[in-house]
């Protein structure tokens, strides 16, 4: 009866390490399904926001076009005035779908990332990482994608989201908030999209 008693167990023992085996496949197949997932819907909204801003480019490129050849100084005033409420328009509508953004679970993954991002860069022992005030429920998931010490403190300079670290010892700023990558679009949109009137 003994004999039968361990054969028992070790049939247990071997099916309970299947199903563990098995637990820890799936588990792993669906951590890469979610990061290909939330790869894939960062990659959409940064494409649908390029696709607007090429269509909104083109049109204004075409309506200037037009208008430039009928106006000589008060026509360049106008434009002057329609190009800054296109940009304006624009980027509100940016600035809206980054707001929608940040309510989504994507948002969470985004600003880990910009925390593991940010951890390559300040290596030191006293880096503080800013983030806005409603993001601060999310201080735990950043201390651990950020992996190394840290504070976490809000500011009032971020309004759309991300994180920005600084190190004084370091004497280095990282900034990888929705803010600066939306400055930064704003500026190359204002350099490149043909908006100039001379």
């Amino acid at each position: 009866m003994p004999n039968s008693n361990s054969k028992i167990s070790s049939f247990l023992q071997a099916i309970n390490k299947y199903a563990e085996e098995q637990r820890d496949n799936i588990k792993k197949e669906l951590e890469q399904f979610k990061r290909q997932e939330l790869e894939k819907a960062e990659h959409e909204i940064l494409n649908d926001v390029y696709i607007m801003i090429q269509k909104e480019m083109a049109e204004v490129r075409s309506k200037i076009s037009k208008d430039l050849s009928h106006k000589e100084i008060e026509g360049k005033k106008e434009l002057f005035k329609q190009r800054k409420e296109i940009m304006d328009n624009v980027f509100a509508e940016v600035q809206e779908k980054l707001d929608k953004f940040t309510r989504t679970q994507d948002y969470l993954t985004f600003i880990e990332k910009c925390s593991q991002k940010i951890s390559h860069v300040l290596t030191f022992p006293d880096v503080v990482l800013y983030v806005r005030k409603e993001d601060l429920i999310f201080a735990t998931q950043i201390k651990d994608a950020f992996k190394n010490e840290c504070k976490i403190n809000s500011s009032d300079e971020i309004k759309l989201g991300g994180i920005y670290g600084y190190s004084e010892l370091g004497g280095v700023v990282v900034d990888e908030t929705l803010d600066a990558k939306l400055e930064e679009q704003r500026k190359w949109f204002a350099e490149n999209c043909g908006l100039k009137v001379t």
